[in-house]
């Protein structure tokens, strides 16, 4: 929101004149005249995978390491736009 009202005090339009990405999607981000761009970090899955491990790792305590890959999705808003031609 700093950013944005920091933007509009200096004169300069979002997306016109400059885009502008969050990068946490949190559900404040999709409200009306905010409607921020945003990379959503996969929250859920990660929470989801966290859950999962702990309870793997509780039934074979001899389990050392495990690679898990969350997949982070951009969701495009009013804040961005094309760069101008």
């Amino acid at each position: 929101m700093g950013v944005l009202e920091a933007f509009t005090e200096a004169g300069l339009s979002v997306p016109g004149d400059i885009s502008v990405a969050g990068y946490d999607n949190t559900t404040f981000a999709a409200f009306g005249p905010l409607s921020l761009t945003s990379v959503d970090q996969a929250g859920t899955e990660i929470g989801r995978n966290a859950a999962r491990l702990l309870l793997e790792r509780i039934a074979d305590r001899r389990k050392t390491s495990v690679q898990v890959k969350p997949s982070p999705s951009l969701v495009p808003r009013r804040t961005t736009a094309p760069p101008p031609e």
